[in-house]
């Protein structure tokens, strides 16, 4: 756990830099778009971003998993509508669906 905060910490900080918006965590799995939730046009959304992806690549060079193993993160882009709302009652939650 605290490894991946240290790393989960660095994208953070690459969020702020660059605007994009931090939808949630999944595991090791980290969510980011670039036109919401302020709107912006297609093409400044995926410059967010790919410029996140592409300083997140270079920042997990200089980190180092538990067992002392190079870390590899694997960056999947997308685009296209989405929708958002909270879903659930017992644990209610903001979700993007697209």
């Amino acid at each position: 756990m605290a490894f991946l905060n240290e790393m989960f910490s660095v994208f953070d900080a690459l969020v702020a830099k660059y605007g994009a918006y931090k939808v949630e965590t999944v595991g090791d799995e980290y969510v980011v778009i670039g036109g919401g939730p302020d709107e912006s046009s297609s093409h400044e959304g995926a410059e967010k971003v790919a410029r996140f992806a592409l300083d997140a690549i270079e920042c997990v060079k200089s980190l180092r998993a538990p067992n002392g193993a190079q870390v590899q993160i694997q960056v999947g882009l997308a685009s296209g509508p989405v929708v958002a709302g909270v879903i659930g009652t017992a644990l209610p939650k903001f979700n993007l669906f697209g």
